[in-house]
């Protein structure tokens, strides 16, 4: 049964807005971090595979799919769209087994990088979270029960809210870490040339990728761990990394815990940065902007200090001019591509595959022979298999798979 949730004027200052419940003080609770984080597991070498056959095989047709999921315990599949729906879906036979969720109304959509962006569960499948622009322009990160895969449409509850000063650089990327709490990517406020200074600027949640615990903490609306950077040296306490112009896709090795961050360029650069597990994920680390786009110098003459955590790989406007975050992949399907890291360009909406490991470095680039519609290469889905499937602005969400 579709669910339409209705507007609250309290959580949207007047005439627009999903209806989610109040999330209690504004003020973040400090937690203890949680003992269970996984070891990191060695990866073997990687190279670039001397052939390989592929295909897009299509799955699902669906208006503007942007981010898939899948139920921990449940095993149902989700799908995401711009437009503000949720459905569960069923891949094998290539159906909406039913939509669940509509806050279609309540979007800012206007620009391709507003909308609903982003969608998890936590691991215990109890909860179900998604990131979108609100009518206030405003990014929400919203929290719905999940029990057995059972979405709670009418009980949505409003974690987290950022205002965004312009219409791009949402960010909107949300992913479960391997430690188990909710990393949340938020662009820099929108317009050019950083206008607003909020790059470099750690007293300000934009610009930078967050690491909380979105559950209620007391009269709190969620936590932060007691070892993120900022707790006890300044700077907003939810901030995990900072530096970033607009990380629209991010994603973790399901491997080695390894984390990939795919960074928007503006006038030159686009750029890939890959944080070890084994050093923490880069904790507190500076991505550059907007000292730096990419490896050039932007605002500053030189790179930036102490803490600067330079791409792996960076490719220009030749080449394209919007970065599409992938994954590592880890399936078993397409042996020649274990351990490269699958992504893409919007613009041109041509696949790659990059050869590169924190070890090694990045051995180079090359051409996976697949292409969508340009400007339609939205996002990339990671099934518990490590099998991969692309998203299409075009209406259509594929699997990668042998030729």
């Amino acid at each position: 049964m579709l669910a339409t949730l209705g507007f609250l004027a309290a959580a949207c200052g007047g005439d627009g807005g999903v209806g989610l419940q109040a999330g209690g003080s504004d003020e973040p609770a400090v937690q203890q971090p949680r003992s269970a984080t996984p070891e990191p597991v060695e990866a073997p070498p990687v190279s670039i595979p001397d052939a390989v056959s592929l295909q897009l095989t299509p799955v699902l047709e669906i208006e503007q799919p942007i981010a898939m999921a899948q139920h921990p315990t449940s095993g149902a599949t989700f799908v995401a769209t711009k437009t503000g729906l949720v459905a569960e879906v069923d891949l094998e036979s290539g159906t909406v087994v039913q939509q669940i969720l509509d806050i279609g109304d309540g979007l800012a959509g206007d620009f391709v990088e507003q909308g609903l962006l982003g969608l998890a569960f936590s691991p215990d499948g109890e909860h179900m979270y998604l990131d979108f622009t609100d009518r206030d322009y405003s990014t929400v990160i919203a929290e719905y029960p999940a029990t057995g895969g059972v979405i709670d449409a009418e009980a949505g509850r409003e974690v987290l809210r950022v205002a965004q000063p312009e219409s791009n650089h949402n960010g909107g990327a949300i992913e479960f870490g391997p430690d188990g709490y909710l990393y949340v990517a938020l662009g820099d406020g929108g317009g050019s040339d950083d206008q607003y200074g909020n790059g470099q600027n750690t007293e300000t949640l934009l610009g930078t990728i967050l690491r909380i615990d979105p559950r209620v903490a007391g009269d709190a609306p969620y936590s932060v761990p007691a070892d993120n950077p900022f707790v006890e040296r300044g700077g907003r306490p939810e901030i995990f990394l900072f530096g970033v112009r607009n990380p629209w896709r991010f994603s973790f090795d399901r491997l080695t815990g390894d984390l990939w961050i795919a960074d928007v360029g503006q006038d030159a650069l686009e750029e890939l940065t890959v944080l070890p597990a084994t050093e923490g994920w880069g904790r507190g680390a500076n991505l550059g902007w907007s000292l730096v786009e990419g490896t050039a110098p932007f605002a500053a003459s030189s790179p930036p200090g102490e803490g600067y955590a330079g791409p792996i790989y960076e490719y220009g406007r030749t080449d394209g001019c919007s970065i599409t975050g992938g994954h590592v992949y880890r399936g078993q399907a397409i042996p020649e591509l274990y351990g490269i890291y699958v992504f893409g360009d919007f613009c041109t909406s041509e696949l790659w595959g990059l050869a590169a490991s924190p070890e090694q470095g990045s051995l180079g680039r090359f051409d996976l022979g697949l292409e969508l519609p340009e400007s339609s290469l939205v996002s990339f889905y990671e099934d518990p298999d490590g099998e991969l499937y692309v998203l299409s602005f075009e209406g259509r969400i594929y699997q990668l798979a042998p030729g």
